[in-house]
């Protein structure tokens, strides 16, 4: 159906002045778009890509720690601090052990005894108390658990899964991490008897 045989109190001139003026508008915003692709912002700080790290867990090494019952991977070329049996550390280099875990290329297992009347979301309040985190209902190995992500400036801040267990929650933090790797990590947290 053509505009001139519809019924509107515009003359002519000024239909095609209305018709010029918008495939004016479309063409221009076709252009300006072209300049400038849209931009997607990203979910991790530039800083955690240092190097990349194979998602294959099959290139891991596998650590354990005998005294709270739990088996952990270790990307490839990673170190290993595991002089603690209540704290693990697994990082980058031997630089990276000694930084604040904002730095990324690091996470860290620790183990802590739950008080009378606590629970891993109790724990998971206390640490991210000066945040406001998203929180998941996750399982690992089986076990249920909390995954806690906080975002600061649009990239993940603070990350951790809480796993309460025979008494005690295990707290696997990546702070700082690429999302990715982290729930790699996780993927392969088995729990055995100690």
């Amino acid at each position: 159906m053509s505009l001139w045989r519809v019924r509107h109190g515009l003359s002519p001139a000024s239909e095609a002045a209305l018709l010029v003026l918008a495939a004016s508008v479309g063409i221009l915003a076709i252009w300006v778009a072209s300049l400038r692709p849209f931009a997607y912002p990203a979910t991790i700080a530039i800083r955690s890509l240092t190097s990349p790290v194979s998602l294959d867990t099959d290139t891991w090494a596998r650590g354990t720690n005998d005294a709270y019952g739990y088996a952990y991977g270790v990307p490839k070329d990673w170190v290993v601090d595991d002089a603690s049996s209540t704290k693990v550390i697994i990082a980058r280099n031997r630089l990276a052990l000694g930084a604040p875990s904002y730095f990324g290329g690091q996470m860290t297992v620790s183990v802590r005894e739950l008080a009378p009347g606590e629970d891993a979301a109790t724990v998971a309040a206390q640490e991210f108390a000066e945040q406001q985190p998203a929180l998941y209902d996750v399982a690992v190995a089986g076990h249920p658990g909390i995954f806690a992500v906080a975002f600061s400036r649009g990239h993940v801040a603070t990350q951790a899964v809480y796993v309460p267990k025979d008494g005690r929650v295990y707290i696997f933090h990546g702070d700082g991490l690429d999302p990715a790797v982290f729930s790699t990590f996780i993927s392969t947290i088995k729990f055995f008897t100690p």
